[in-house]
């Protein structure tokens, strides 16, 4: 027999929901006695989002706080006076003043307004288009068939990328962190006194996860994870692609390599840990010597290569289809023209202002440092709407991240498994090795994001000392709420 309620009102089916059933409960006890039980209501999102494991919570997590936090100090810096730039991309921008539409404008600076102007109107043999990948402004492009404007689209884009991107490095931080566990502790540390006899392994495997994204997250420069910019999809797929080559998927890391090749340049880099994991055999797969007897174990090899592949043919579309002096192979030769023949430091405008050239990283760092002292670039170019005074502390600080993180970058070798720093340092040596025209590390603050083995080992180090961690990732956040301020005014932050 059913039951009937203490007022006599209703009777309950089993075919009548949980949630129905405790809904007319509460309405039969009267308002005075609703309250302890409705907190036992588990709501459809509750219940959702109590089923997401830890990694998920903190992925998304990250990302509702960031727009929050991102949108209050976006909509303050565009209440406030600041100098505006006129030139052929102002017409992009979102007329109006209302909230919403100031939500989205303050989103359309730099080179979000170039993957714009290439979503809307496809590449260009002349104008500078072709120096920009096309996965992001195809993704966009995508989105934009909905209807929907091309800030929505990039900022949809970026945000799904950002957070499958912290799940998969949360993963990556939670298993291949435990190498520094069989390692000796950090100079000056006993092994008596070592933090994983404090907290557990794997109690500080998840602090180390947990640090590793939050690290990513609030770096300076880290809201252009979730700017309509490349960063966050070239994070993604660059974790993507060690995390399923570590696994023996070595096609479809491969495949992921060949995507992250035609979201930036330097998607380039994967083709050496793809290598590598694919001769060393299983990775973390066991019994793929058994496995590798098919023609999938056997073409491998080839696969590791298709990041290679992306470039060729990003290239010869842009030399067929689009014509012109593009592609990675002719700014090669532009570049071997100008350095062989000395213009790059007398003419640089036009197509030679996005010319770079090599120097030592002895030089390289000095220019740097004259730069921060003197506030003079030195081929004498100011990137348009940007003082000197501005660009010395954007240098300052791309100086500051280039050694930090070649310093995490050796230690990452000692801690970190070996595809970990071979996707590493081929991206440093090329930003220790460039130098531009506006600035000598121009924009290495924001190169450096999608390097996140150097967020792991940074967790590595911070894990066992909460306080330090707390006030580093507090200065962080807040100097990037700086710097995003003063992008949203034009200033130039990389």
């Amino acid at each position: 027999m059913t039951r009937r309620p203490a007022s006599g009102g209703r009777r309950s089916s089993r075919a009548e929901p949980a949630a129905a059933r405790r809904l007319a409960q509460l309405a039969d006890d009267g308002p005075l006695r609703w309250w302890p039980r409705f907190r036992s209501i588990r709501w459809p999102l509750r219940s959702w989002w109590a089923q997401l494991d830890d990694g998920w919570r903190w992925a998304i997590g990250i990302l509702i706080v960031q727009r929050l936090v991102l949108a209050i100090v976006g909509l303050a810096a565009l209440g406030s006076a600041f100098r505006t730039v006129d030139n052929e991309f102002t017409a992009l921008i979102l007329p109006g003043s209302d909230s919403w539409i100031s939500l989205l404008s303050m989103w359309q600076r730099w080179d979000a307004l170039w993957y714009e102007k290439i979503a809307e109107q496809g590449y260009q043999a002349t104008g500078g288009s072709t120096n920009f990948s096309p996965l992001f402004p195809l993704l966009a492009r995508f989105v934009m068939l909905s209807g929907l404007h091309f800030v929505v689209g990039g900022l949809l884009v970026s945000s799904v990328a950002f957070v499958v991107a912290l799940r998969v490095v949360y993963d990556l931080a939670l298993h291949d962190t435990r190498k520094a566990d069989r390692t000796e502790p950090p100079p000056g540390r006993s092994r008596s006194g070592f933090q994983t006899r404090v907290l557990g392994r794997a109690a500080l495997a998840t602090r180390r996860a947990r640090l590793t994204v939050l690290a990513l997250a609030l770096f300076p420069s880290g809201f252009f994870l979730v700017a309509p910019f490349t960063e966050s999809l070239l994070l993604l797929l660059a974790a993507l692609s060690l995390w399923l080559a570590r696994r023996g998927c070595h096609w479809q890391a491969g495949l992921a390599g060949f995507l992250a090749a035609l979201t930036h340049a330097n998607g380039i880099s994967l083709v050496f840990p793809l290598a590598y994991e694919a001769l060393r055999g299983s990775g973390l797969a066991p019994g793929w010597s058994e496995r590798g007897r098919n023609w999938l174990g056997r073409w491998r090899v080839a696969f590791a290569l298709l990041p290679i592949a992306g470039a060729v043919v990003w290239s010869v579309y842009l030399s067929i289809g689009v014509g012109g002096q593009a592609g990675l192979l002719a700014s090669a030769l532009r570049l071997a023209e100008a350095r062989l023949l000395e213009l790059a430091r007398a003419d640089v405008t036009g197509a030679r202002a996005q010319v770079w050239q090599f120097s030592p990283p002895w030089e390289l760092i000095n220019a740097s440092a004259q730069y921060v002292i003197h506030g003079l670039p030195p081929w004498g170019v100011v990137r348009m709407g940007t003082l000197p005074d501005a660009l010395s502390g954007v240098e300052l600080l791309n100086l500051v991240c280039l050694l930090a993180f070649c310093g995490l970058g050796i230690l990452a070798l000692r801690w970190l498994p070996l595809s970990y720093g071979l996707f590493l340092w081929p991206n440093l040596l090329v930003l220790m090795t460039r130098q531009l025209p506006y600035s000598p590390l121009e924009s290495t603050n924001r190169l450096v994001l999608p390097l996140f083995p150097c967020f792991m080992v940074m967790a590595m180090l911070l894990a066992g000392h909460p306080r330090t961690a707390f006030l580093g990732l507090a200065a962080s956040w807040l100097l990037q709420l700086i710097l995003f301020k003063q992008f949203v005014h034009w200033w130039f932050i990389a």
